[in-house]
Formats: C-alpha cells, sequence, structure tokens
C-alpha cells in the first residue's frame, strides 16, 4: 500500500474542511486504486494533513493528474495553500477501522 501526504496551512476550521471534505467525496471515490483517506487539522496551529491511500506506488502514480486537481481544489477550497506533497510506503497499519468509528 501507498499513502500520498499533502500538508496544508491557512486558516481552516472543522465546518470548512468538513464542506469541502463532502463535495470532494465523489471526485476521489472516481480516482482509480484509491483505498481511503483520513484528513487531519490542527485549528489552533492553521496547519491540517490530507492522506490517501492507495494500491500501490504504480496506481498512485497514474492518477497523479486527477489527485493534483482534486488537492488544489480540496486546498483552496477551504482557505489554505498547499505546504509540500510527500509520498510513503505503508508498512504497518492496524486498528484505523475501529479508531475512526470512536
Amino acid at each position: 500500500m501507498f499513502a500520498s501526504v499533502m500538508r496544508m496551512s491557512g486558516r481552516m476550521g472543522k465546518e470548512e474542511a468538513t464542506r469541502v471534505i463532502n463535495q470532494m467525496l465523489p471526485r476521489g471515490q472516481s480516482i482509480p486504486g484509491l483505498k481511503g483517506g483520513l484528513v487531519l487539522l490542527d485549528e489552533k496551529g492553521g496547519t491540517g494533513l490530507a492522506i490517501g491511500f492507495y494500491e500501490s506506488e504504480e496506481v498512485a502514480r497514474a492518477s497523479a493528474e486527477a489527485r493534483d486537481r482534486l488537492r488544489k481544489d480540496a486546498a483552496s477550497g477551504v482557505g489554505a495553500s498547499i505546504a509540500s506533497l510527500e509520498s510513503y510506503e505503508v508498512v504497518f497499519a492496524s486498528g484505523l477501522a475501529e479508531l475512526i468509528q470512536a
């Protein structure tokens, strides 16, 4: 599994982030190989992370153009700028479904 991490900075609030996520979900779900994602927000610090999980690095690279458009639209929708983009191989994940439902 492969992860794409977008670091954002700006005045982001939970309400704005939730609204933009709901608007972007249908577009994200149409990206081949996207398995899911997480959005982490530090409202006081004005930073956030959006993490997308993909079947493989190859699949993530193949969808780079669609992901780039989605990232830019999502960041501008919450009044943030993209501070960095990073890619990682996922080597361990446990209990994410239970954690999110808590």
